[in-house]
């Protein structure tokens, strides 16, 4: 019998990050244990995060925008909903 191992999903809210977004997934991308989703929700963004997120070519990965800033609190929320992990 082959044991499955844990999912754990990231979830990173943003808006208006700069550089810092690029920076927190390269450190998800960087971690030893590969059984990760990597869930990007943009809360309203305007620097070009959200195109930045969608270049990634990884099928761990998950981006959300809907075009309202909701705030921390609600986008947490919103991905606790959608993790799988």
């Amino acid at each position: 019998m082959r044991l499955r191992r844990p999912l754990v999903s990231i979830g990173i809210p943003f808006f208006n990050p700069g550089p810092f977004l690029r920076e927190a997934i390269q450190s998800v991308f960087a971690q030893t244990y590969p059984f990760w989703e990597l869930i990007l929700v943009d809360d309203g963004s305007d620097d070009g995060s959200y195109e930045l997120c969608l270049r990634i070519q990884d099928s761990r990965v998950r981006v959300f925008r809907d075009g309202k800033q909701m705030g921390l609190a609600a986008r947490l929320n919103q991905i606790a909903s959608v993790a799988s992990g």
